[in-house]
């Protein structure tokens, strides 16, 4: 079943860094905001690199995982972090969410 959007909240410990994994289940144009800011946008995953700097993320990668299908791999350094993933190909109001909670 493919989920429209997933909400994770990450949290890495102070002198850490982590590899977080979201999984795209089905999304045909994944969207990542952090705490608000667009992050990613599979249409142009260039034009998100200012917000990721000011929000300290490392890089953010459309990768295959063998088990889980499509993902995006995104470096974390330590800091509390706000996650929505949604399909930008799916009106917001009409999408269902998922959410998780990570601690590192």
């Amino acid at each position: 079943v493919a989920a429209d959007s997933l909400r994770v909240e990450a949290g890495v410990p102070v002198g850490s860094t982590a590899r977080l994994l979201l999984p795209l289940r089905g999304m045909a144009t994944p969207h990542l905001r952090e705490s608000g800011r667009s992050v990613y946008l599979a249409t142009d995953p260039s034009a998100s690199s200012a917000a990721r700097k000011a929000n300290r993320l490392g890089s953010v990668q459309l990768t295959e995982d063998e088990r889980t299908g499509r993902i995006l791999a995104v470096e974390l350094p330590s800091g509390l972090f706000d996650f929505d993933l949604s399909d930008a190909a799916t009106p917001r109001a009409a999408s269902s969410a998922t959410e998780a909670a990570i601690s590192v």
